[in-house]
């Protein structure tokens, strides 16, 4: 067992970690977890220099959450960290943990993250956490999924969500230039965010903040959602939803 102390520098993805030696063949687990190419740096399976392809045993790091940090994010707001956090919600399905974390910091997108995610999901932002998308950015800065064609038995849990759409491309419809769309799930609750796409409706570059379609259930809770020109909920067909709470 050993304790880590960050990635390339002590602090780097916040807490130090704990790993474990697993001495069996873990080849699969190190190729699909590593961060850049033939270099067994996954953010929860990763191999020792003496073999890189991890055929001899890897490390691996116990966790309750994914940080997005684990894999490569910068969360410096000018470097593109699309990728990274990619990784982290394929980590977080494929390892069974299920939850993904945000901290302090703006993670900088250029393309929607998260995806369609083949299990139960849970995302929570650091209250001084934002998700902003690159300009010109015309598509949904975080998509979950259940699938894409049916509802599923998931569930999707996002916690405090900060996102900025407002450099956006607005494109004239729900599904482009949003901040959150959740879609497909089972269950699906969104609490206390804080979604901008301009500085007035007429003017935002956001075509919504939160898309929800063909969820079973969908609640929405507490915060605030400002500037965006096609709507502030657009909940779409074959969707229950309900609002509660006294957001704006």
């Amino acid at each position: 067992v050993v304790t880590v102390l960050g990635r390339t520098a002590a602090g780097d993805w916040g807490e130090p970690r704990v790993a474990r030696w697993d001495s069996t063949s873990r080849v699969t687990e190190v190729s699909r977890d590593e961060v850049n190419s033939g270099q067994g740096d996954g953010g929860i399976w990763v191999a020792p220099t003496s073999d890189l392809t991890g055929a001899s045993g890897a490390w691996k790091f116990e966790t309750n959450q994914i940080d997005i940090r684990h894999y490569g994010a910068a969360v410096d707001g000018t470097t593109d960290d699309t990728i990274s956090i990619n990784q982290a919600f394929a980590a977080a399905i494929d390892e069974g943990v299920h939850r993904v974390y945000f901290p302090k910091g703006t993670a900088l997108v250029s393309a929607s993250v998260g995806g369609t995610l083949a299990g139960d999901i849970e995302v929570e932002f650091h209250p001084d956490a934002l998700l902003k998308g690159a300009s010109g950015m015309s598509e949904p800065a975080l998509e979950l999924r259940g699938s894409d064609t049916v509802v599923t038995s998931y569930n999707c849990l996002v916690k405090s969500p900060k996102i900025d759409m407002s450099d956006g491309l607005y494109g004239g419809g729900a599904q482009t230039s949003t901040c959150l769309n959740a879609q497909y799930y089972k269950n699906c609750y969104i609490f206390d965010v804080d979604l901008y796409g301009g500085t007035t409706r007429s003017l935002g570059n956001g075509d919504s903040g939160i898309t929800t379609v063909a969820n079973d259930f969908t609640l929405i809770q507490g915060g605030t959602i400002f500037g965006f020109r096609d709507a502030g909920i657009y909940p779409g067909g074959d969707n229950n939803l309900t609002t509660q709470g006294d957001g704006k």
